[in-house]
């Protein structure tokens, strides 16, 4: 079986459709093949806020796939697609770079030259046309680079040099800037040139607006071919670029080059010519029967995912934990318009999920936590885990299909995290009209939801314990004894008809403060600490720093022995410049209406008959 990687960061969802398009009907046709599509599902001209988007290419490993295609715009930067490139060619992994030119791999696309060129002449030659005015795309983009340097070159080949070209960066607005730059100028050109079908539809709708007509005042072209232009009335003239054929062309170009054929440089897809009704080429009216279905179609769709919405919201909302969630996430993974599907969640992300670190990069590691694949078995009730991969392995081999099958890949991620991927077997309609975006978006919505609600639960524990322990020694003060240990001393007395009160003094504790200073008398409180935690480790009980360098035990059992105990073996491995000594008094309590107090005071009398009988006994010793 051949694996081909395909990368794609696009900002335009209609496209991306028809890359998959293709690729879908490369993988029937080459049954021996899977594509693995990772799309970073971009926003045009927007690094920095999409800079976790671009953390999804990092989860397959390059050397796992026989080919590579690269294809996205200036979001995605230039710089890191060629590293990509120059990686496979080390490597010698076959490598394409989809409608953009890179070093180390083929192009196949677009001759965006030639195919502007045949626009501008026809134009020139068939209309006549003597003052045109162009709006460049995104001046950074290889592609505007191209169509602007066609524009200036046909122009200068017929002597034409009243053209004006104003600046732009392929969106609606960039396009009805440019119109009402244009409107405060004495005379109008004849012709408007646009750099994509966007900017067209954006410049019309402004020339319209102040009564301009098309194409009788003005000629209009557009590129691309898209949707937008094709329903707009007139039609849109425009370039027709078949995506699909090109992404065919590049998995075919791909899967030639593993039995050792040799590609040139560069492999053109032919674009159509559309002289449609803006340039005045066609005055028939527009059949909308596509449009008719199309609208229907999409209407149906987003029908059904709005319903889905609020019940999907509806469920994780509910949710008090990730587990909850993903178990709600996957009831309602079949009405998502999905094929089989698996979401991965990144180990990482799950072992930080309760602290406050965001979850930067994908680790090693995913689990997977959701799926509608019938053979998926039931999770480990605990977490809903159902299986653990590596990372690079993408989705479990058990459900890895041996060929003839597109899968694509979707980052789940909030602005800081990078929380998992989607996978889903061949394209489905959540994907032809982005609803797949949107589910993602609440999924990642919602867990971050539920972890900042998991963190602050851990925070409030956290002050919950500091304002229950003592710093010092990590023991319960008075605080957690009102909070604790009264409700424990209840609980011993009603389960057992009785509870042990110990009552602990640390020996000398003056002398250590006055003889070696106050830091190490915190110390001697620290190892006394730890001697008393020790001693109760195996046992129910409540342990607490009573005040100074007093302590107090509550119990089911005597713990004087395991103190004791615990002593020795503190004496045997720590070697302190002082003398660690504790006194200890303990108390059985028998009866339930002796107060919780009046148990103490008892204790803390057979502590101190403890002390003075030590210090009666090294006195007899000087003696």
């Amino acid at each position: 079986m051949y694996k081909i990687l395909f990368l794609t960061f696009d900002w335009n969802y209609n496209i991306a459709n028809e890359y998959n398009s293709g690729i879908q009907k490369f993988v029937q046709d080459h049954t021996d093949t899977n594509v693995y599509v990772f799309n970073g599902m971009g926003k045009y001209n927007k690094v920095e806020a999409e800079i976790r988007n671009f953390e999804i290419f990092n989860v397959p490993a390059l050397e796992q796939y026989d080919g590579v295609a690269l294809q996205g715009n200036v979001s995605w930067p230039i710089e890191k697609r060629q590293m990509i490139a120059n990686q496979c060619h080390e490597r010698g992994i076959p490598c394409v770079s989809i409608n953009y030119p890179l070093q180390n791999c083929t192009y196949i696309g677009t001759d965006n030259y030639e195919a502007m060129a045949k626009m501008v002449t026809h134009l020139i030659l068939i209309h006549g046309s003597r003052r045109p005015y162009f709006i460049t795309g995104l001046a950074k983009s290889q592609e505007a680079i191209d169509r602007r340097r066609a524009f200036t070159d046909v122009c200068a080949r017929y002597g034409i040099h009243k053209y004006r070209i104003f600046e732009g960066d392929w969106n609606v607005q960039s396009g009805a800037s440019a119109a009402e730059s244009i409107l405060q100028e004495d005379h109008l050109p004849d012709a408007l040139v646009c750099s994509n079908d966007d900017e067209a539809i954006g410049a019309m709708d402004v020339l319209k607006k102040h009564g301009i007509q098309i194409p009788q005042d003005i000629l209009v072209t557009g590129f691309d071919n898209r949707d937008i232009g094709i329903a707009y009335v007139p039609r849109l003239t425009t370039v027709s670029r078949d995506y699909a054929t090109i992404l065919y062309t590049g998995m075919d170009a791909l899967y030639r080059m593993f039995h050792g054929e040799k590609m040139n440089e560069s492999i053109y897809s032919p674009a159509e010519m559309k002289y449609e009704g803006t340039c005045g080429c066609c005055r028939e009216k527009n059949d909308d029967r596509q449009f008719k279905q199309m609208y229907y179609d999409m209407d149906n769709s987003f029908k059904k995912y709005f319903m889905l919405q609020n019940y999907l919201h509806e469920d994780m909302a509910k949710s008090a934990s990730i587990e909850d969630l993903m178990s709600a996430f996957e009831k309602h993974l079949d009405a998502m318009q999905l094929n089989t599907a698996y979401l991965m969640i990144d180990k990482q992300y799950l072992f930080r999920y309760d602290s406050e670190d965001d979850n930067y990069h994908y680790s090693h590691s995913a689990v997977m936590m959701a799926s509608n694949h019938p053979d998926r078995g039931e999770p480990e009730k605990r977490n809903h885990f159902y299986d653990s991969i590596s990372t690079s392995e993408v989705i479990p081999a058990r459900f890895e299909k041996q060929g003839g099958m597109l899968y694509l890949i979707y980052p789940v991620k909030s602005t800081e995290s990078c929380i998992g991927w989607l996978v889903s077997e061949g394209i489905c309609t959540a994907d032809q009209y982005n609803t797949i975006q949107m589910i993602l978006l609440l999924l990642a919505t919602d867990i971050e939801i539920v972890r900042k609600s998991a963190i602050l639960k851990h925070m409030n524990m956290q002050l919950g314990n500091l304002y229950l322990t003592d710093q010092l020694t990590g023991l319960y003060n008075r605080f957690g004894m009102e909070h604790y240990g009264k409700s424990f001393f209840e609980q011993c007395m009603s389960a057992h008809q009785h509870s042990w009160i110990c009552f602990i003094d640390i020996d000398d504790m003056k002398a250590i403060n006055d003889r070696f200073g106050h830091e190490l008398g915190d110390t001697a409180l620290k190892d006394a600490a730890g001697i008393i935690k020790e001693a109760v480790k195996e046992i129910k009980a409540f342990a607490m720093r009573y005040g100074g360098d007093e302590f107090l035990i509550i119990s089911e059992e005597s713990v004087k022995d395991r103190i004791r105990s615990a002593l020795i073996r503190y004496h045997e491995n720590e070697k302190r410049m002082y003398y660690l000594g504790l006194s200890v008094g303990e108390y059985k309590v028998h009866h339930d209406f002796e107060s919780l107090n009046a148990c103490i005071e008892r204790a803390d009398e057979n502590m101190y008959e403890m002390k003075k009988k030590k210090k009666e006994a090294a006195s007899r010793k000087h003696l």
